[in-house]
């Protein structure tokens, strides 16, 4: 049994715990697909780090794993965004491609720039399989 998470976002916002939520596959003997949601809750300690504090799992359809991951398919998103990164006070988010061999990182503050439409649909739609509306 092997697992591996497809995509990962974190959540920063405002004055509240950050999330990480992921969409991860869980291969069984005889099933290649098998999909989890998984979910934590982050708080910052002292030291600076985050530790989940709470942590949840929801199995999911492949149709709708599938669905999540459509708009990352055919899109070119180009790996530097054509503006420039600002943080503003708001939510931020960092999305995770791939596993540990290959993975893209991407980060945005509020909403995506341009280019990145695509990433902010697969974790609003990441997102709301979740439950989690901000």
């Amino acid at each position: 049994m092997s697992t591996e998470a497809i995509v990962s976002v974190i959540v920063r916002p405002p004055f509240e715990p950050s999330l990480l939520v992921q969409l991860v596959n869980q291969a069984l003997p005889g099933q290649s697909e098998n999909y989890f949601i998984v979910g934590r809750k982050l708080m910052q300690c002292e030291c600076g780090e985050e530790k989940a504090t709470e942590q949840w799992s929801v199995p999911i359809l492949t149709p709708v794993a599938r669905q999540i991951m459509a708009p990352l398919k055919d899109s070119q998103i180009p790996p530097i965004s054509k503006s420039q990164f600002k943080h503003v006070d708001g939510c931020s988010y960092e999305l995770y491609l791939g596993g540990a061999f290959s993975h893209s990182h991407y980060q945005w503050s509020v909403s995506p720039p341009e280019g990145w439409e695509s990433l902010a649909e697969v974790v609003d739609m990441l997102m709301g399989c979740a439950g989690i509306y901000l």
